[in-house]
């Protein structure tokens, strides 16, 4: 009779740990996913109606994570770094702009004012 009292024991501690594991990697994965995370694209824009266009730079942002996340500026990073740095910033209007789950915002710069 001790040892049907003892194999049940056993089992319903190992069926506890299992489960408490399985649970743990769980919770472990769900929060690795909930943050925010910014997906960025740059490509060309061509902005205008019937009668004028313009050329323009478009930098693409947006939130594919979880939480919000608020965007301040945009720019660009250069390979090989500028004489006076490796970044331009594009202070688009709008700006700031808190970005929620799945919402995308885009700012512009003129090609001629981007270096080559």
């Amino acid at each position: 009779m001790a040892d049907v009292k003892d194999a049940a024991t056993l089992y319903i501690a190992i069926y506890g740990s299992v489960l408490a594991t399985i649970v743990f990697f769980w919770d472990l994965i769900k929060y690795k996913r909930d943050k925010p995370r910014l997906k960025v694209k740059v490509g060309h824009h061509i902005l205008g109606n019937r009668l004028t266009s313009e050329h323009k730079l478009g930098i693409d942002m947006v939130n594919i994570g979880k939480r919000p996340i608020t965007v301040v500026a945009s720019g660009f990073k250069f390979s090989p770094p500028l004489p006076d740095g490796s970044m331009m910033t594009v202070l688009g209007p709008g700006l700031p702009k808190e970005l929620r789950e799945g919402q995308g915002h885009t700012t512009y710069a003129k090609p001629a004012e981007v270096p080559d």
